[in-house]
């Protein structure tokens, strides 16, 4: 029925391939199930493609280089108002990474030109001179859901946030742009900086995600938020670690 199925698109994934996301694509697939909901996949290969995305309920954009997202917002100029409907029409788009760079106002290169994004979302992109590369944690309320998230980052740019709303507050690592905001979410528009992939490791992130797009869509299943003991015990073997590095290091929070 399709108020009991999750309809996910995977966005342009031969482009946006720098560390690979199929991980998190069979998380969401594995808690749809388990919330006992059909899960509808589909995959768009290029960016290049004419393609619709009216059908969907989630749209995710996996990690990809600045270049790329440079690229792709020149090419989906056209497209920017289908994305802006999508958005309005309560559906949800979820980036991870340096993708955000595509759905920014603009994107400063470390040569000093500006690129402009497709400007979805009130955020510029300042590339960095040296890769920051680390564990990352954070807290966040997401649809009612008080979450620890657990992940690593891998940051080639800082994510300056204007008048929007982050998604968490970071308690370990650098989040957008080492002030302890860490991704953002503006009605279904969710971004995260994490890695890991994230909602492997993190899979109550995306039953929060689901549960909300489902109850939308009138769903008559009994939706509540499933235990996940593994991955529980997996992160506290993380935090574990990151407590022994800032009691030997003083690592709590890193360089600028």
């Amino acid at each position: 029925m399709e108020k009991n199925t999750l309809k996910l698109c995977y966005c342009f994934a031969d482009s946006l391939n720098l560390h690979g996301d199929l991980g998190n694509i069979m998380a969401f697939e594995k808690v749809t199930k388990m919330l006992g909901a059909e899960f509808d996949f589909s995959r768009i290969n290029s960016f290049y493609d004419d393609f619709t995305i009216d059908e969907y309920d989630i749209l995710f954009f996996s990690p990809g280089e600045l270049r790329t997202a440079i690229n792709m917002a020149s090419v989906l100029k056209e497209k920017r108002d289908m994305f802006v409907d999508y958005l309005d029409k309560g559906k949800t788009i979820i980036v991870i990474g340096t993708t955000i760079a595509l759905f920014s106002k603009n994107i400063l290169r470390s040569d000093g030109k500006v690129y402009p994004g497709l400007d979805i979302v009130d955020v510029s992109i300042r590339e960095r001179n040296i890769t920051y590369s680390n564990d990352e944690v954070f807290t966040m309320n997401l649809y009612g859901n008080e979450l620890k998230i657990y992940g690593g980052q891998i940051q080639m740019a800082d994510v300056l946030i204007h008048d929007e709303q982050s998604l968490g507050k970071v308690t370990y690592g650098y989040g957008n742009c080492h002030k302890e905001d860490e991704g953002l979410v503006k009605n279904g528009f969710i971004f995260t900086n994490a890695l890991g992939p994230v909602f492997v490791k993190n899979p109550a992130f995306a039953a929060s995600i689901i549960i909300k797009i489902l109850k939308d869509k009138g769903s008559d299943l009994e939706l509540t938020m499933p235990e996940f003991a593994f991955e529980d015990a997996s992160n506290k073997r993380i935090q574990d670690f990151i407590d022994l590095k800032i009691e030997k290091y003083d690592a709590s929070r890193l360089e600028k």
